[in-house]
């Protein structure tokens, strides 16, 4: 599978990361290099995208939510610094990944917008009997939908 614009969900593992200061406003931030478990590149190699989690006070809760999808649930943030000796190793790390190409410096790269438990699984949005009620009210509806606009089958 390739990448053309945009990638969704992609399963993805953590293969480097650091501690950083942004070089304009000096904010500091963790980055994540992930491995696409499941993309490659044109030529068959390895695919990467990167993540950079800033610790502003605007993304603070985000980027904590996330840091725990990969397991961080620390104290410190001298923890986010694998050059520390209490450093926490996101290395091996797997996550659901979502994101976008970005042109920097006139090369095309993924760049990840989103981390996700790749073991999050979504609860039922309806109880059984609520779907019940909702059919009794919905299906005078769709048998008329269905008359109107007859199917072919697949």
């Amino acid at each position: 599978m390739r990448i053309e614009e945009a990638f969704k969900d992609e399963s993805a593992t953590v293969v480097s990361h650091g501690f950083s200061l942004s070089s304009e406003k000096k904010t500091p931030y963790v980055w994540l290099e992930f491995k696409f478990n499941n993309i490659q590149s044109e030529n068959g190699e390895e695919l990467t995208a990167r993540a950079m989690l800033y610790l502003s006070d605007g993304s603070i809760e985000y980027t904590l939510k996330k840091l725990s999808v990969l397991g961080w649930n620390g104290q410190s943030v001298c923890e986010l610094d694998p050059n520390e000796p209490e450093g926490f190793d996101f290395k091996g790390k797997v996550a659901n990944i979502t994101g976008k190409i970005e042109v920097y410096e006139g090369k095309s790269r993924p760049v990840v917008e989103y981390i996700n438990d790749p073991n999050y699984s979504p609860t039922p949005a309806i109880d059984s009997d609520s779907l019940k009620a909702l059919d009794g009210k919905l299906r005078g509806k769709i048998a008329a939908f269905r008359a109107k606009n007859k199917t072919v089958p697949i």
